[in-house]
């Protein structure tokens, strides 16, 4: 696993091949890079760093048989690819849960398309490069952030239908306790089958990526935890309440491979058994648009296997505790009065999954301006579907 962002190489080699203001602009690019705990966000450090691809394009334009600079450039491009990555999923995580948040969510999409924009042109100036040192593993490195901020855009849309869940739940009152009634449910269940087809579309996804330090087994986990908590509903709205507590059963055991043993040994429910309540787990948070923490960033950490920041908190703050009110019900329905026998084999649970949906990828095409010698998205440069 290759650890991003990507480090420069020394500067000796390049003394002599850069005039002094693109030695400069390298120079500003290293420190954005290697001090992640300075004071820059990460929308700073990507316009240090193209301002540094720019100079190199136009040097590179008349000349590309440089593979010291080739490298170079290279390396900025999937920089700022992973910063736009970074500020993406610090929007997103802001946005979740939040009141007033209508530009957010296309704000942390648009961060995506520039990202797999910018990767698109950093594979294409490999493939059509004559001076690319190992060119393979450089291709198969762009491929990979490629396919990982392809499955950010569905991830994105799952977490925006959940905060859309979030928001029924909690029906505007800002400090209430919710009372769960048969009515909550059904609306809970309106589009939770759509839902479902988006996460199982991740998981597919996820399935043809290679492992990192996002597509890992805690991702898979919760995926197929939300899957199998989303289908539920709707067959406890059909009165399938065997099925559903098999599916739910299902969703706890996935979700006990990524949280503590203590949060699943204390259900939410057990100390108040007369309603079903969700408590402050439902509690609405202030929104801060995130430009970027300067702050010691998650991804510095050893992270391979934790789960990313974004799904932790839907976890901690929706979820979990959805997951055991629902488990509660399902049983009390089923015991009081449906009295149907349980399904508890997950291969025939997942015969029941439809099939996954995918949206269409968007991404904005970039292109170097020889006039302006600036590396920058053509003007309603958007391919595919706006996906949110």
């Amino acid at each position: 696993m290759v650890e991003l962002p990507l480090r420069f190489p020394e500067l000796e080699t390049l003394q002599n091949a850069l005039p002094p203001n693109v030695l400069n602009q390298r120079e500003n690019s290293v420190t954005s890079v290697n001090k992640l705990e300075g004071h820059l966000d990460f929308l700073a450090r990507i316009d240090v760093l193209l301002d540094y691809s720019s100079s190199l394009c136009g040097i590179l334009y008349h000349d590309d048989s440089s593979e010291i600079l080739n490298q170079e450039l290279i390396i900025c491009l999937v920089d700022i690819a992973f910063f736009y990555r970074e500020v993406s999923l610090d929007v997103m995580q802001g946005a979740y849960g939040s009141e007033r948040t209508d530009g957010a969510w296309s704000t942390g999409g648009s961060y995506l398309r520039k990202g797999l924009g910018l990767l698109q042109f950093a594979l294409n100036w490999i493939l059509s490069s004559a001076a690319i040192a190992d060119e393979q593993s450089m291709c198969s490195l762009v491929e990979d952030m490629i396919a990982e901020l392809k499955l950010l855009q569905q991830i994105g849309i799952v977490v925006l239908s959940l905060s859309k869940l979030r928001t029924k739940m909690y029906k505007d009152q800002r400090d209430a306790v919710l009372d769960f009634q048969e009515q909550d449910l059904k609306d809970l269940a309106a589009n939770s089958v759509l839902y479902s087809k988006l996460v199982i579309g991740c998981l597919d996804t996820a399935l043809k990526c290679n492992r990192g330090t996002i597509i890992n087994n805690s991702l898979f986990a919760y995926l197929n935890s939300l899957s199998f908590l989303l289908l539920s509903l709707d067959e406890y709205n059909k009165d399938e309440t065997g099925v559903a507590i098999g599916m739910i059963e299902r969703s706890v055991y996935y979700i006990s491979k990524i949280v503590n043993k203590s949060q699943l040994s204390d259900p939410l429910l057990s100390r108040n058994r007369k309603r079903d309540r969700l408590k402050n787990a439902l509690q609405k948070k202030p929104f801060h648009p995130g430009t970027g923490s300067s702050t010691v960033p998650w991804f510095r950490k050893d992270k391979d296997q934790n789960l990313l920041p974004l799904l932790q908190e839907t976890l901690d703050d929706f979820l979990l505790p959805l997951i055991f009110l629902l488990r509660y019900r399902y049983r009390q329905t089923n015991d009081k009065v449906n009295f149907k026998s349980v399904e508890d084999e997950e291969s025939n649970l997942r015969k029941l999954f439809p099939q996954g949906k995918a949206p269409d990828i968007q991404f904005e095409n970039w292109s170097f301006d020889q006039r302006t010698c600036k590396l920058a998205p053509k003007p309603e440069s958007s391919s595919g579907g706006r996906y949110y």
